[in-house]
């Protein structure tokens, strides 16, 4: 079986426990090759800041899945 997709949740998953990137995850992410969503019960707003740092162009799912959006330099674009 091949990976082809990771879909993983911010707080105490991607992010430490005072809410941090660490250099290791960034990195690990940033050199993948497999497209990354985020899936948190936060929202885009609080969501941003990540996303930018690791230049995620994927969906990505806010609200406990509740809104499905991209992010781009012109802002967020509402999918679902």
């Amino acid at each position: 079986m091949k990976i082809k997709h990771i879909f993983t949740d911010m707080d105490g998953i991607l992010l430490d426990s005072h809410g941090a990137l660490s250099d290791t995850n960034h990195w690990s992410i940033y050199y993948s090759e497999l497209p990354i969503t985020l899936v948190s019960a936060r929202s885009p707003l609080e969501m941003s800041d990540v996303v930018e740092k690791l230049q995620l162009s994927t969906p990505q799912i806010a609200f406990n899945g509740n809104l499905t959006f991209t992010q781009n330099q012109f802002g967020l674009q509402i999918l679902d």
